[in-house]
């Protein structure tokens, strides 16, 4: 006689033989699937990568084209700067004031190879950082010289220029480290003033304040003012010079800049360089 439970505990047994079979059947299935797409991945993967080293390695050679083509166009343009300039502004008598970031160990010599004839060399200190509660009138430069006196300042510079004497007031500052002159006057009064600007920090207050008097000062004696800058500075000073009517070259630490500055000198107003308030790289040639 056939036992029910017997025959009822073999059939179970054998749908669970049957239930785990499919279940590790498609665990290997999905063990199987995931593996390939994993494989699919590694190899989309070091494809890209191949993609990307051919790409990195391309931009290398062309970065060292590019910068060979650069240095050769640099050393053409220093080798042709002074068969382009030279004589051109022979027995031009210059100032030079540097009123920003500029440095001129090596700028005098340069513009110099035109035949300019640059003294004096004044450069003055930059204007610090207001401290908390300072009134404005009563914020310092380096040398410890307030906005108002920089006015006054401004205007003692400009009859030195002119005349080649230090008053008292100025030998007093001068003294105090306020500005210092690199170069004697050689008793010939300038026929033009470079004003150097241009600070690695915003300063218009001592723009205001100091710049924009100087310069009225010397158009005040008649004299040409040519307001310039180094090509790389955080706060440029062109849009306040521009505002006082005179021209401007914006990267006169550049041979492109100085022949710019020469071409200028001979006769060709207007606003060169390389920033957004140049007008042209070069002056126009008739």
């Amino acid at each position: 006689m056939i036992d029910f439970r017997y025959h009822i505990t073999t059939l179970v047994a054998v749908f669970l033989a049957l239930a785990l079979g499919i279940l590790v059947g498609t665990t290997m299935v999905s063990d199987q699937m995931l593996v390939q797409q994993q494989k699919q991945m590694i190899d989309s993967l070091e494809i890209d990568f191949a993609a990307l080293r051919e790409q990195n390695r391309t931009s290398r050679q062309e970065m060292a084209v590019f910068k060979a083509t650069t240095d050769n166009y640099s050393k053409f343009a220093h080798d042709i700067y002074p068969l382009l300039v030279s004589g051109r502004l022979q027995g031009i008598q210059a100032a030079l004031i540097v009123t920003g970031s500029g440095k001129v160990s090596d700028l005098a010599a340069d513009l110099s190879l035109s035949g300019l004839e640059i003294s004096p060399v004044i450069t003055v200190p930059l204007p610090m950082e207001k401290g908390d509660g300072e009134e404005e009138d009563t914020a310092v430069t380096k040398a410890d010289i307030s906005f108002s006196e920089a006015k006054i300042l401004a205007k003692q510079l400009v009859e030195f220029a002119i005349s080649g004497k230090v008053n008292d007031p100025l030998q007093a500052w001068q003294s105090r480290g306020i500005f210092e002159i690199h170069t004697p006057h050689n008793d010939t009064k300038p026929d033009i003033v470079l004003v150097v600007g241009g600070s690695e920090t915003e300063n218009p207050d001592w723009v205001k304040n100091f710049d924009i008097p100087l310069i009225r000062g010397f158009k005040e004696q008649e004299k040409i003012v040519v307001g310039t800058e180094y090509s790389q500075v955080g706060f440029s000073y062109m849009p306040y010079y521009q505002l006082e009517g005179i021209s401007t070259v914006d990267n006169i630490d550049l041979v492109i800049g100085q022949t710019a500055l020469t071409f200028l000198l001979e006769g060709r107003p207007g606003h060169y360089g390389i920033k957004p308030t140049a007008k042209a790289l070069l002056p126009e040639f008739d």
